[in-house]
């Protein structure tokens, strides 16, 4: 029986979609009486609203070479960064040591979530070995094939998925891709909706025009504000507002500036329910992508969204409840004021989505977590595998 789980992050609390599905997972599963902890590589950028203990492994890495900015501060004469290499070897002993331990004192009703790679590739070189420990360990993937190339993760992926139980991806169109580089078969989980359904109408009176996400380079906001200041005079009355936060959000900012006031940075917001309430339909355009958390978010406000098809999951939404913006700045222009132009498209596009994202309640995804940990831990203890 199911009495813990643990979510294995890279920097816990870090924004962006990933942490969204965190906290949708946990706060189900906490509901449910579940005891919820967290294991965090780096340290915590803020605390999920569900609490837990946090274990960090990277603790103490500061007094290392192995912290990304100790080459920056080598101290007078270099001193602090000779002194850190002395100390790097034997710290790196403690982590795993440290590491192996934790995983020791699970019990057999904890499932251990990596959400990211990077917490399991860093337990596989440690030195633990699958089943070394009681609980059932399973690895989650949250980009397509070709995400996993531009991230440059295949190795860490390959480890994590070494020493784990099970292994899932976002969409029966990913499954393929995986299974071929990873030789095994993954598992399918969808992501759990964070925000509640609306009962609402669509919001037909809208002229706002929406991105809502992370301000980074892979999600191509310059291109949808390029694509909007080709057509914005066409249609005075229409605006594109930027949410979000990021590495890019000055240029972003900038370029928002540039294009005058009907394009307008609005930055990040603690409110996603009402900004996705007052919008007439969404843009994203992002070079890859998994399964955007947002399409889920949008779907559920029944805000209708224009979409590049930069992975499987997303192609499938498309058919399912989107509109396939292109790949270019200039089809992206075209289905924008498309979308502008026809009311009753962005009504029908809402609805379908609305519908279609009524299977990804927390309740229903949650079920299938733990129909997958009864199965697969019951195999595991028969002695299956």
């Amino acid at each position: 029986m199911l009495k813990k789980v643990v979510f294995a992050n890279l920097n816990l609390g870090n924004f962006g979609g990933i942490h969204t599905v965190l906290e949708g997972l946990a706060t189900e599963f906490s509901a449910r009486g579940i005891e919820i902890d967290y294991i965090s590589v780096n340290p915590v950028v803020r605390m999920p609203s569900v609490p837990g203990n946090v274990f960090q492994i990277n603790k103490f890495e500061n007094f290392t070479t192995d912290h990304r900015l100790a080459k920056s501060f080598p101290g007078l004469f270099g001193i602090k960064l000779k002194a850190k290499s002395v100390l790097t070897p034997f710290w790196r002993f403690w982590r795993n040591k440290r590491l192996l331990k934790y995983f020791a004192n699970l019990n057999e009703e904890t499932l251990v979530i990596f959400m990211e790679p990077q917490p399991g590739d860093l337990l596989y070189r440690a030195g633990y070995k699958k089943n070394d420990s009681p609980a059932y360990l399973h690895s989650q993937f949250h980009q397509s094939f070709y995400g996993l190339q531009c991230w440059g993760q295949e190795k860490e992926l390959k480890n994590s998925v070494t020493i784990s139980n099970t292994f899932s991806v976002l969409s029966v169109g990913d499954v393929q891709e995986f299974s071929n580089f990873l030789s095994i078969e993954p598992l399918v989980l969808e992501n759990p909706l964070r925000i509640p359904l609306t009962s609402s109408p669509y919001n037909r009176f809208s002229k706002d025009i929406i991105f809502l996400g992370r301000l980074a380079p892979e999600k191509n906001v310059d291109s949808v504000i390029r694509a909007f200041a080709t057509i914005k005079d066409n249609f005075p009355d229409w605006n594109l507002r930027i949410y979000g936060t990021g590495v890019d959000e000055e240029k972003i900012r900038d370029l928002c500036e540039k294009f005058g006031d009907q394009v307008v940075f609005e930055g990040e917001t603690n409110d996603i329910v009402k900004v996705l309430d007052s919008a007439a339909f969404m843009c994203l355009f992002s070079s890859f992508e998994g399964a955007p958390m947002v399409l889920l978010e949008a779907s559920a406000r029944r805000v209708p969204s224009l979409v590049r098809p930069c992975s499987p999951a997303v192609s499938a939404f498309i058919q399912d409840g989107g509109i396939n913006a292109g790949d270019s700045e200039d089809s992206l222009a075209d289905a924008m004021a498309k979308m502008i132009q026809d009311v009753r498209l962005r009504e029908e596009i809402a609805d379908r989505s609305h519908a279609w994202v009524s299977q990804s309640t927390p309740q229903l995804v949650v079920d299938r977590w733990i129909e997958m940990f009864e199965a697969g831990q019951f195999s595991r203890l028969a002695g299956d595998y």
